[in-house]
């Protein structure tokens, strides 16, 4: 099954009142490939093919994939080792692969030229991983650090998300693809 990215909504342009507009919803369908469009198409940016560099862009939009998917696995892994079912190793080793990945992700957003919104959370996300790394190993022997670790965890699965979501958009924007599926 196919769905369609565009929902065709029909609202009044509040500048021309006689007009309607088409308005995009947002639809989780193809891998965020709908969501990243319509994200797109709301926070849309000055002038993406004039800086954006395609070639390192490349490695930049799985890479993201793979930052949601490592932050993901660790939250699983932390739920399971409080609940008892597991050891912690196996997310410390995750997270050290993550703040890589993440410092991979940022020299690569400056390398690749993306715009300012995704270089700033490039900046972020490396940011709180290193953060986080540092909660985590403290967090072993202070249940303050673990209490402020979680929370950030959150955080930055929140953003790498979006960083992805954005990836995509940028992404399909310099393919010239006008971000809907059908």
């Amino acid at each position: 099954m196919h769905l369609l990215c565009d929902v065709d909504e029909r609202r009044r342009a509040p500048e021309a009142p006689n007009e309607t507009v088409k308005v995009a919803l947002p639809l989780l369908v193809d891998g965020g490939a709908c969501t990243a469009a319509w994200v797109w198409q709301h926070f849309p940016m000055t002038s993406p093919t004039t800086t954006v560099r395609p070639g390192a862009l490349r490695l930049f939009v799985p890479l993201t994939a793979v930052l949601v998917l490592l932050v993901l696995v660790q939250a699983v892994l932390a739920g399971r080792y409080t609940a008892g079912l597991g050891q912690i190793n196996l997310h410390g080793y995750i997270g050290n692969a993550s703040f890589v990945v993440g410092f991979i992700l940022a020299v690569d957003a400056v390398i690749a030229k993306v715009p300012k919104r995704e270089l700033i959370v490039s900046g972020v996300v490396l940011l709180l991983l290193f953060v986080l790394t540092g909660l985590g190993y403290a967090g072993r022997s202070s249940a303050e650090s673990a209490s402020i670790h979680l929370p950030l965890g959150v955080v930055t699965f929140a953003l790498v998300l979006l960083q992805h979501v954005w990836a995509i958009g940028l992404s399909r924007q310099l393919r010239g693809g006008s971000g809907s599926s059908s």
